[in-house]
């Protein structure tokens, strides 16, 4: 079977991602809150399905391929009401998804995250900036065995 561009881009960018990942982060007024994050092939993997939880916060999402204009995107929606929508751009180790948010009474937001890939394939860090505080953040997430 003939192996499309779609699945060879993302096999080429995201294999290494597949799997369950877990974290945790400080909130302030919440303590450490534990983070899961499940990526897994779909469609013959031409899709990547992330469901990913957050204290109560529950999250799904679908990486893919667009060969309209050869990006890789990202959609999603979650528990609270609100979805977004994130383009890639790869800068060598450092993947960086500049991501629109609506929340559920139509706020929109606009910014960057990144995925950093690191020497140890059982780990990467996530950055971001905190919307309550306006910081940069780093996150280390590690693979379950």
């Amino acid at each position: 079977r003939k192996i499309s561009k779609n699945q060879e881009v993302l096999e080429k960018e995201f294999s290494w991602i597949i799997g369950v990942w877990d974290s945790e982060v400080e909130i302030p007024g919440m303590g450490t809150v534990p983070i899961e994050a499940k990526y897994k092939w779909v469609a013959d993997k031409h899709v990547i399905q992330v469901d990913i939880t957050f204290g109560e916060w529950k999250g799904l999402s679908m990486i893919f391929y667009d060969p309209s204009d050869e990006k890789i995107k990202m959609w999603g929606a979650n528990s609270v009401g609100g979805n977004g929508q994130a383009v890639l751009t790869i800068n060598g180790n450092e993947l960086v998804w500049t991501n629109t948010a609506f929340e559920s009474d139509g706020r929109k937001s606009v910014g960057d995250f990144s995925y950093i890939k690191q020497a140890d394939p059982q780990t990467f860090v996530v950055k971001f900036v905190d919307e309550v505080d306006n910081t940069l953040k780093q996150v280390t997430v590690t693979k379950r065995d």
